[in-house]
């Protein structure tokens, strides 16, 4: 969410821009600006709120850039199972980002910054838009207006249904991050007999706060990691050797690898996440809190870790599969939509409704069990996405195909 103001101006701006400017340059500048927000907001006094969220926002900038513009130039520069390959090991990015940011925190972040602007700068070369395809599909260029891209797109099903499919996806991962530690707080004051968290004393709030930045920047973020690496690993080569007919999925070859492998990740996320709310109000306490110190209970983290690796299936093959069934001039346009869609009505708003589900359930009963025992119900909700997520990606595997010949027919015209 943070950023996300700052993120939809460059998201929508990003094919005005794409189109005239180099992509290398734009990456520069959005990173650029990243690296000095992130900088700058380390010295803003706690007096300063507004401008503190004025830089954490700029930071949408940065993340705008490169997570429109890097996709699209990954795919001019290889084609089929290499193209795989390489954005299976870009979106590696993800996993090993947030699981180390989580554990080693944001001291690094304008260092590494700096890093990337100078490997960037030094490295990346700018390739010709459907460059690598051309020896396939002949030199024909698409030039079309905006409105025609943004009605291309529309008009493409495979494209709306994975866009579907990937926001459902956005609004389980975002609401369940947000809202869990609340929950931990509200059970922590029900064991404790109190009727409100206000009446946590300020060393347990302080025990309880240290206890959550261990659990989380430990715990969750190894899990986040290795699930992240785990996931992106097995969705692309589960795709790959289902495109190729490898070993066991020789019988079942197909084309239609990328969206079958989404939908299989969304699949598995549903009863794993399903059972891991199943534990959350027997096991909260034990689990995150206890007298004599912090106890992972291993059927949870199990849990947690199987969905959190099949949500990963998507991340790379998702953006394979776009790159599939879209012309090389309207890419970014089609990563930047996708992009902004998933956050805008993911884990941009899905917090907000889960919340006012919450409070509907709630009621008049404001104890710390009630609100505990509300947001776990409304848990449920995300869960019920996954299933939209799942049916979304098998239907972007039926109408694949067809989209895909009608992108190499005006390459080929």
């Amino acid at each position: 969410m943070r950023g996300m103001t700052a993120s939809s101006v460059v998201y929508l701006l990003s094919k005005t821009f794409l189109r005239k400017y180099v992509r290398k340059w734009i990456m520069v500048v959005g990173i650029a600006i990243w690296v000095f927000s992130v900088f700058a907001s380390t010295f803003v006094q706690a007096s300063m709120f507004w401008l503190f969220m004025f830089l954490r926002g700029m930071v949408g900038i940065g993340e705008a850039s490169y997570a429109v513009v890097s996709p699209s130039i990954i795919a001019d520069m290889f084609t089929g199972t290499n193209r795989s390959r390489m954005l299976m090991f870009f979106y590696f990015a993800i996993p090993c980002g947030s699981g180390f940011g989580f554990m080693v925190g944001s001291s690094v972040a304008a260092m590494t910054g700096v890093v990337c602007l100078f490997l960037i700068i030094v490295f990346v070369k700018e390739p010709a838009r459907g460059g690598a395809e051309r020896p396939v599909h002949g030199p024909k260029k698409i030039r079309t207006s905006y409105f025609e891209d943004l009605k291309s797109l529309a008009g493409n099903a495979t494209y709306v249904f994975s866009t579907a499919g990937y926001t459902a996806m956005i609004f389980m991962v975002g609401t369940m991050s947000w809202w869990v530690p609340t929950a931990i707080e509200h059970n922590y004051a029900h064991e404790r007999g109190l009727n409100s968290t206000d009446q946590l004393d300020p060393d347990t709030k302080a025990q309880l706060v240290n206890t959550l930045v261990f659990l989380v920047n430990l715990i969750f973020g190894a899990i986040t990691c290795i699930g992240g690496l785990v996931g992106v690993t097995v969705g692309s080569i589960l795709s790959q050797w289902l495109h190729e007919g490898v070993g066991p999925f020789r019988s079942v070859k197909t084309v239609r690898s990328d969206a079958i492998v989404c939908g299989l990740g969304a699949l598995i996320s549903i009863p794993s996440l399903y059972f891991a709310l199943r534990e959350i109000p027997y096991n909260m306490a034990a689990t995150w809190v206890r007298k004599k110190g912090l106890v992972c209970l291993k059927k949870l983290m199990v849990l947690m870790f199987i969905c959190i690796t099949s949500t990963c299936f998507n991340w790379a093959t998702n953006v394979n599969m776009l790159m599939e069934v879209v012309v090389p001039t309207r890419r970014n346009a089609a990563v930047s939509w996708q992009t902004l869609i998933s956050h805008l009505f993911g884990d941009a708003s899905g917090p907000y409704v889960l919340g006012m589900i919450s409070d509907a359930i709630r009621g008049d009963d404001t104890s710390p069990y009630g609100n505990f025992t509300s947001l776990v119900a409304s848990f449920y909700l995300p869960n019920f996405l996954l299933v939209i997520s799942t049916a979304s990606f098998f239907a972007a595997a039926y109408t694949f195909v067809r989209d895909q010949k009608i992108v190499e027919e005006e390459m080929s015209e």
